[in-house]
This record gives C-alpha cells, sequence and structure tokens, in this order.
C-alpha cells in the first residue's frame, strides 16, 4: 500500500494506535514515530483522550510506512487539510519520539524538544518513564504467575 489513502478511524486503543477502515478494510494501525504511554503508565489515558479528540470517527488520510511485528500498519496520519496526528501528540507532550526512527523526522525531534523543555503533558514529571523502557520492565503474564512460587521457594 504506497501513496497517501483516506480512511475513517473506527477504534483508538492508545495514544498511538488503533483500527482504521479503508474501503472495505479494518486495518490495525500504528502512528509512525511516536510512542505514546502504556496501559498502567502515567499519561496513558490523556494521551488516549488526545488521539481520540484528534481522530475518533474522522476522515483521515494516511500513508503506510511499514508493518510491525504484530501486523500493524505504521502509518503516517494526517487529519484532512490539517497537521499531522503523531506530531501533534509530540507538540502536546503525550508522546515519545521513537529512539532510531528512520525517515525525516525533523519536525518530530523539534516538537519533542519544545514540549520537554516547556514541560508540556508527561513530561511535568520530574522523570518520566519512555514507553519501552516501561514495557522492558513490567512482567510478563508468564513472570507474575510464577513470582507467587518463586516466593514459596526462598521460604
Amino acid at each position: 500500500m504506497q501513496g497517501r489513502r483516506q480512511g475513517v478511524v473506527r477504534h483508538v486503543a492508545d495514544g498511538d494506535g488503533g483500527l482504521l477502515k479503508y474501503g472495505s478494510e479494518i486495518l490495525p494501525f500504528r502512528l509512525w514515530a511516536i510512542d505514546a504511554p502504556e496501559l498502567g503508565q502515567h499519561y496513558f489515558h490523556q494521551a488516549r483522550a488526545a488521539l481520540s479528540e484528534l481522530v475518533h470517527h474522522e476522515l483521515v488520510e494516511f500513508e503506510s510506512m511499514s508493518m510491525d511485528t504484530y501486523g500493524r500498519h505504521i502509518v503516517r496520519m494526517f487529519i484532512i487539510d490539517g497537521p499531522d496526528v503523531g506530531l501533534e501528540m509530540v507538540k502536546l507532550g503525550l508522546a515519545w519520539l521513537v529512539p532510531r526512527c528512520r525517515g525525516d523526522v525533523v519536525l518530530y525531534q523539534s516538537a519533542f524538544s519544545v514540549a520537554r523543555a516547556r514541560r508540556s503533558g508527561l513530561f511535568i514529571e520530574e522523570n518520566p518513564v519512555p514507553p519501552w523502557v516501561f514495557r522492558r520492565r513490567k512482567p510478563t503474564r508468564q513472570q507474575a504467575a510464577m513470582a507467587p512460587l518463586r516466593r514459596r521457594q526462598k521460604a
């Protein structure tokens, strides 16, 4: 899928993804270049609400940049005759710039620096935790299930 297409955002799952209706297809998507707070992390609900306010049930333009390992389209999304949605999330201070993102991210880097300097959104916190660090720290279901067994073995 190359070039810009139009679709309607049917569901916002979090601050950087959801479901997009394109023709007769429903496409899972994740916004290109950004990573928003995870469920259980500070500012998750604010990020999801902001993305929802921007695009839920709205006709948007999108360009599929690639696919991720979960089968989601990594998209650059634009409000019709309006701004880049991922860039808006960064400006609001509700998303991080993805490290080592490929492509032209100069505007994103600038917006990220300004949001941090102004202490916008999640950057009001003294030491906000990036989502990729939070995911590494969060135990998997299997690790969580094994925790009581480990405690009993130590006793």
